[in-house]
């Protein structure tokens, strides 16, 4: 009977990652963030400790034997899901993005990657020998639904990684089970591919049902095949002719042959690439540098960079790029993922972390190719082989992406880990210990999880239980009802700013409408709780402006708005809210003959969207991946156009005006003609002033009163 409590080594190692974490909190840019990372990873800690506590008790070996099954069906059921939705069989959000597959995962690029890991560990699963024919179907039956998924994803980055793995695998299966892969292999790519086109081809043209029709019957077709060409290869291994290739280096150098072959191919469009699906040929096409996708990850991944210089230690803990990175970019760009899950953690947590990550993954992946070294059971050998390949693909196209802030992703890199290492890997290690120390350290290390663990546990209680409570609100809440559910949160979590945003727009509001002044203290401390918490988030700085102007508070307002712009520059949403600011302030003034007052406002904002043109003008006319919008609002244009009117600069207003066109909303429309009639007469243009009103008097005799309103603005 094995002890699993001697196995401690994996006990404190995983744990490790999680209290890693712990030390970027000291500079943390989101606390609410770091604590939902470090709870995320206490419960990926504990998910892997249970799994090699039940594969060290387990003596029979039953529970061992489940998990290549467990993780079959779970790929079987995740990909059959996604193929439904495809047909329309099952409904799901974002199941289909634009005209690529994302499954359950509702991004199409992981969803990939992760059906690719399940393609390869059935095809490799295949290749033991002597299997049985419930065996063969088991892991065949999916084989087609993985590929068609797999190519309807369209994931350019996993089509770049996935055939490195795949022969990584042929490298490290020797004699028949090379063979066996190999063969199965084929088959199923090339079936893959032709279902794939039919069916996409159907799908095209609207005859959802017919597609999936032949979706099953070429499963049930392929199946056949698979079981033919395991009758076939029986008989092929039995003559000694075929023994020349269960050499293990023979095969692996005709396919590097034949790759090296096949990219020049398809490089220069030859005959292979002709011979591919359309969509399969535009996406190898747009495999190379030059791509926006490919600058785009260049341009984030060199702002990581250049995040982390300024923590490199420990990080800014989790969650922290998505509010960094407006104040380092520098083009403008939107991704509230890095793209990278390796710079993710450098990001969050640091050199330090990212070495204790890095260690702890490197350790396991030596284990087992070591304990696959040893093998000798056939078996044992294709499951530790199938575990490693599925994990290549996996932790290979996460350089490129951020699957690792799937919580589903680490479950089954976990998974794949437990099947590949063996249960007695950490025996040489307690060899060297005393019973006594070995059994004190084993206890510390227990409670030290148990502790933790519960710590994680009563965190997420309270979390979630704030979540529910903001998710119950609706349109029709009452303020009363709003300040309650919004206060119980954030007694419950205290950490997370949205809350105490949406607080202190709750309070402005009651203020406003109920004259209730013993609130604006409220509305002010929850906002300075929002600046402590992420004092380099730009929205929520954008956010708390627009409650301060909700309350009446111009100038504290300003002041936000203006912290916003100094941290993201590219805020456009910022640069519109803080212009209508002051240049409604400016109306208002000069409405009310407060000459000066307005004369100063209107020049603020005119500076202002001075700053805004040479802030995005370099970057109007370039195509840039993910582009952010930099145009500003109509309403914000026609605001800017009114300054133009109180500082005297009367052409200006009209030259500014020539963007809002005929093709516009009447009520924008309407007020940009009443300010070029304005700026007419105050330059003595009567007559094209009383053209322009003819134009507008014969879509609404309202009109007149829209000019007389902005008469007030003119300088005298």
């Amino acid at each position: 009977m094995k002890q699993p409590e001697k196995q401690l080594l994996p006990y404190l190692l995983v744990i490790s990652i999680p209290l890693s974490q712990i030390f970027s909190f000291f500079g943390s840019e989101t606390l609410s963030g770091s604590l939902d990372n470090m709870i995320k990873w206490f419960t990926y800690a504990a998910f892997f400790i249970l799994l090699i506590h039940i594969k060290q008790s387990d003596s029979s070996r039953k529970l061992e034997r489940m998990l290549p099954i467990v993780f079959q069906i779970t790929g079987i059921w995740i990909s059959f899901f996604a193929i439904f939705g495809l047909g329309g069989w099952v409904e799901y959000q974002d199941i289909f993005l634009g005209n690529r597959l994302s499954g359950t995962f509702q991004y199409p690029n992981t969803f990939a990657a992760v059906i690719s890991a399940f393609w390869l560990f059935s095809m490799i699963m295949l290749s033991k020998k002597n299997s049985s024919y419930i065996y063969s179907i088991f892991y065949g039956l999916p084989l087609l639904v993985f590929g068609v998924s797999f190519f309807f994803a369209d994931s350019r980055g996993v089509m770049l990684f996935f055939p490195f793995a795949w022969l990584l695998g042929v490298c490290l299966l020797r004699g028949k089970n090379q063979i066996n892969y190999f063969v199965y292999s084929i088959v199923s790519i090339v079936a893959s591919l032709l279902v794939f086109n039919q069916m996409k081809n159907q799908l095209s043209s609207g005859a959802g049902s017919s597609a999936m029709n032949v979706f099953i019957i070429a499963t049930v077709l392929l199946v056949g095949i698979l079981l033919i060409s395991r009758i076939f290869l029986l008989a092929i291994f039995k003559s000694t002719k075929a023994k020349i290739l269960y050499r293990q280096w023979v095969l692996p150098a005709i396919l590097i042959a034949l790759g090296i072959a096949g990219g020049l191919d398809l490089q220069n469009k030859g005959l292979l690439y002709q011979s591919l699906p359309e969509s399969i040929q535009v996406t190898i096409s747009d495999i190379n540098l030059e791509t926006s996708s490919v600058l785009g990850r260049t341009s984030f991944y060199e702002d990581a960079l250049r995040i982390s210089k300024e923590s490199p230690l420990f990080g800014f803990g989790g969650d922290s790029w998505k509010i960094l990175y407006p104040k380092y970019q520098t083009v403008p760009y939107i991704s509230n993922e890095v793209h990278s899950g390796y710079l993710e953690v450098v990001i969050s947590h640091g050199w330090v972390g990212f070495l204790i990550f890095v260690g702890f993954f490197a350790m396991l992946f030596f284990l087992a190719f070591r304990s696959r070294q040893s093998i000798q059971d056939n078996d044992k050998f294709v499951l530790v082989t199938a575990s490693l390949i599925s994990l290549s693909i996996l932790f290979m196209h996460a350089f490129i992406d951020f699957d690792f802030s799937f919580g589903s992703v680490w479950f089954i890199i976990f998974w794949l880990f437990i099947m590949a290492i063996p249960a007695d890997a950490f025996k040489s290690l307690e060899s060297k210990l005393s019973a006594g120390k070995k059994t004190h350290i084993v206890r510390l290390a227990h409670i030290c999880c148990i502790l933790l663990v519960a710590g994680s546990a009563f965190f997420s209680i309270r979390f979630y239980y704030a979540d529910k409570q903001v998710s119950s609100l609706s349109q029709n809440t009452s303020l009363a009802e709003a300040k309650q559910k919004y206060e119980s949160a954030i007694s419950a979590n205290p950490y997370k700013s949205d809350y105490h945003i949406k607080l202190a727009e709750v309070y402005a509001s009651e203020t406003n409408l109920q004259n209730r002044e013993n609130n604006v203290i409220q509305v002010e401390r929850h906002l300075q709780e929002v600046e402590e918490l992420e004092p380099n988030n730009s929205n929520n700085f954008l956010l708390a402006g627009k409650v301060f102007a909700l309350l009446g508070e111009i100038e504290k307002a300003d002041e936000s708005l203006r912290k916003s712009l100094l941290i993201d520059r590219f805020n456009i949403n910022a640069y519109d809210s803080v212009i209508q600011l002051e240049a409604q302030l400016a109306v208002y003034l000069k409405q009310n003959q407060q000459n000066q007052d307005a004369q100063q406002w209107a020049t603020k904002a005119l500076e202002d969207y001075k700053q805004y043109r040479k802030t995005v003008d370099p970057f109007i006319g370039q195509s840039i991946p993910d582009k952010r919008p930099l145009e500003l609002q109509k309403s914000t244009q026609l605001f800017i156009s009114q300054c133009y009117l109180i500082v005297g600069e009367y052409k200006k207003a009209i030259e500014h005006l020539s963007m809002i066109t005929d093709d516009n909303p009447y009520d924008i429309l309407e007020k940009a003609y009443a300010v070029r009639v304005v700026a007419n007469e105050a330059l003595g243009q009567y007559a094209e002033a009383g053209r322009l009103t003819k134009i507008m008097l014969e879509k609404s005799n309202e009109f007149p009163k829209s000019v007389i309103s902005l008469r007030p603005l003119v300088s005298k």
